[in-house]
């Protein structure tokens, strides 16, 4: 996952990293999945996974679920590094994010979302990923998590030890004390309060990847 920070809201800015072949290159960037209305390949060399969505609440995301969780999930099993971007990085490609975390995590989806705005402040699913979102979380992500332990075996990736990390990291710097605004979990809430009381403010948040055979 890597570490955390700051995200900004610039359609422009968007489109133009997936354009970069040298600012992707720096980053070890080998696979990008793009979902928009117009998604297509760009750049020579480079993997693809073009998903034609529209940025609408009627919009069926899910049925895409799987084949995005493979794609960067393979990706990130050979140590490198995939870009998932739609045209604004708010709503589409966040919500293929948090289906993601979730599968590689325990987290249920607001968690998974606060953990993907602590590094994009401006991440905000329309209503209708929302709603598919906690829909995969009720119905779907167990089999999910299930299916991608046979697929892949134990993961070498420590996500969910990172994520909690990304979490702590996200409630300890807030300005807002109030939990409920955030949205966070209430175990989550638990968890967060006895690290603060116990004033463990400190956490590494970059995993070792995979060295490639």
């Amino acid at each position: 996952m890597g570490s955390s920070t700051e995200g900004t809201c610039n359609s422009k800015e968007e489109r133009s990293d997936a354009r970069d072949a040298e600012q992707l290159s720096k980053n070890k960037v080998t696979h990008i999945l793009s979902v928009h209305d117009s998604a297509r390949p760009l750049l020579e060399g480079v993997k693809y996974l073009c998903i034609p969505a529209a940025d609408s609440p009627s919009q069926n995301l899910t049925r895409h679920f799987k084949e995005s969780i493979k794609f960067i999930h393979e990706c990130r099993l050979r140590g490198e590094g995939c870009l998932v971007h739609c045209l604004a990085g708010v709503s589409r490609s966040v919500t293929l994010v948090i289906a993601y975390i979730m599968t590689v995590t325990d987290f249920g989806w607001e968690d998974a979302l606060h953990t993907v705005r602590a590094g994009r402040s401006c991440a905000n699913p329309n209503l209708g990923f929302q709603r598919q979102l906690q829909e995969f979380e009720k119905h779907e992500v167990h089999q999910y998590r299930q299916w991608l332990k046979e697929e892949y075996g134990e993961s070498p990736l420590r996500d969910a030890e990172e994520a909690k990390n990304i979490l702590v990291m996200f409630f300890l710097h807030s300005h807002c004390r109030n939990s409920e605004v955030l949205g966070l979990s209430q175990k989550t809430v638990r968890y967060l309060k006895f690290l603060k009381y116990h004033k463990v403010t400190e956490f590494r948040l970059v995993l070792p990847k995979r060295k490639a055979t």
